[in-house]
């Protein structure tokens, strides 16, 4: 933690007592810091296990609070549908929202399970051009107002993934 050394005048020597004396103390400090140490690192890991436990319970929170609300709009969706053409002139719309907080959700939910290890990713051999097809059915209509060009190559060797 620190060096400790002593000035003295260039012809004099420490007698054994002062030797002594300046070992004890030296000992003494550095029992002293380092029990600071020990205690300021076990706050800091106190704190940051607080931290973590709050920012779980609350991403857990959203995340099942938003469910509710997503329900009952899902629900008026699908009672719009039904209406006459002019009252439906926002559905897509609606619909493009809902996709999105539903994504935003599952996103969060996900992301909660892995963070606490209740869901393992277990990497397997998985083919890219696959992947890639899966990625872009995740994002959906969220593309369809931007233009896309993939080309993967064929014969590219499989790679190891969770899918």
């Amino acid at each position: 933690m620190g060096a400790m050394g002593v000035l003295a005048e260039p012809d004099r020597t420490l007698t054994l007592d002062e030797r002594d004396w300046l070992e004890n103390f030296a000992l003494q400090i550095g029992s002293v810091l380092e029990k600071d140490h020990f205690i300021q690192a076990f706050r800091r890991a106190e704190v940051s296990e607080a931290s973590e436990r709050l920012r779980k319970t609350l991403l857990d929170s959203v995340s099942h609070e938003l469910k509710t609300p997503l329900w009952a709009l899902e629900a008026a969706v699908k009672g719009i549908a039904d209406q006459p053409a002019d009252a439906r002139r926002f559905l897509p719309e609606l619909r493009t929202a809902l996709r999105r907080l539903w994504r935003t959700v599952h996103n969060l939910l996900d992301m909660s399970r892995l963070e606490s290890g209740s869901v393992k990713p277990s990497a397997a051999w998985c083919d890219v051009t696959e992947l890639c097809d899966n990625a872009l059915d995740l994002v959906g209509e969220s593309l369809d107002a931007h233009r896309l060009s993939a080309e993967i190559p064929g014969g590219l060797p499989l790679v190891k993934a969770d899918q």
